[in-house]
């Protein structure tokens, strides 16, 4: 029953500013004109500021101990290999008009995880302060990995032979996102300090990013999306929810990780999509009401997941 309401807790906030967002449109205090362009403040400005003072301020990666090096490994090889696997099966999934933008929405909406915000409130309130170096440690790695494997899930074509690898890397190195995180690994190679008054304004733009791009999601949001999309939200969710976690959970256990470690990969891949997937896909010309019903819909079935998840795991290990 604490493990459900913590995870509550952590999804609730969430939920209520989507909901927010979607009660403010359907009763005209907020026009389409307001989300359209806070979701690009949000994509250009608030999540690439966010992200650069996460990485310029994260831990130093000379600290890492053998098991967090066993944690990483599991994490990013696994996040590449499930972006693989589901690529090639999402291939001829969508019958849809505007398959393009549906199957990069899908993809983005199966690997991308919203981990910080759900994992640490749950996994800080069982394991403490300790936590906070393995979050900063993965964020390193889970920021850029994200973001690069979201731009070319939303840049593919219909067809493999569609797919222009000069267009792509393109729009890699254009890409908001991944700018920032190219100056924040630099400024923090060059153990550069930021002037206080400087990092104290990108926190608070920083700070931003999460609210405004939930009420954003929820602006968006179409309640007909959901019977149009069903099928594909049911797969996109199996993946995220169900099997990815319980695979590379498992991985861990064989592996010999601890059990707070085999819980942080849990949150890791079966958190809800994350909210910057919105921003990021109506950026890129993708499936605006499929992406935003993806984040809705794995922010609300990821409390039950996860919980029962995690619960397997700590029966079993404790």
């Amino acid at each position: 029953m604490q493990m459900f309401l913590l995870s509550i807790n952590a999804v609730l906030p969430i939920l209520i500013l989507m909901l927010s967002g979607y009660l403010f449109k359907r009763v005209g205090f907020l026009s389409e004109a307001f989300f359209s362009e806070a979701s690009k403040l949000v994509f250009r400005v608030a999540l690439p500021i966010l992200i650069f003072s996460k990485l310029s301020s994260g831990e130093p990666l000379e600290k890492m101990t053998s098991e967090q090096m066993k944690l990483i490994l599991i994490v990013v090889i696994g996040i590449i290999v499930s972006f693989i696997i589901i690529r090639r099966l999402f291939k001829n999934v969508v019958s849809e008009s505007h398959k393009t933008s549906m199957k990069g929405v899908m993809l983005q909406g199966s690997f991308r995880s919203n981990y910080l915000i759900i994992g640490y409130p749950i996994l800080h309130s069982i394991y403490g302060d300790r936590i906070i170096v393995n979050f900063a440690l993965l964020g390193a790695f889970l920021i850029p990995m994200f973001n690069i494997l979201s731009v070319i899930a939303l840049n593919e074509g219909d067809e493999e032979s569609d797919l222009n690898i000069f267009s792509m890397i393109k729009s890699i190195l254009k890409n908001p996102l991944i700018i920032a995180v190219f100056l924040g690994f630099l400024v923090k190679v060059l153990e550069f300090d930021l002037p206080i008054s400087i990092d104290n304004t990108f926190d608070l733009i920083g700070s931003l990013a999460t609210p405004l791009g939930l009420i954003s999601i929820g602006g968006f949001f179409e309640f007909h999306s959901l019977k149009r999309n069903w099928k594909n939200i049911y797969k996109v969710s199996m993946f995220k929810l169900v099997i990815l976690p319980v695979v590379f959970t498992i991985i861990g256990y064989v592996l010999g990780l601890s059990i707070e470690n085999i819980i942080l990969i849990a949150i890791i891949f079966g958190g809800p999509t994350a909210v910057s997937s919105f921003a990021m896909a109506r950026e890129m010309n993708g499936d605006t009401e499929l992406a935003a019903s993806i984040v809705i819909v794995t922010s609300l079935m990821c409390s039950f997941t996860l919980v029962i998840l995690m619960t397997t795991w700590m029966n079993v290990l404790n």
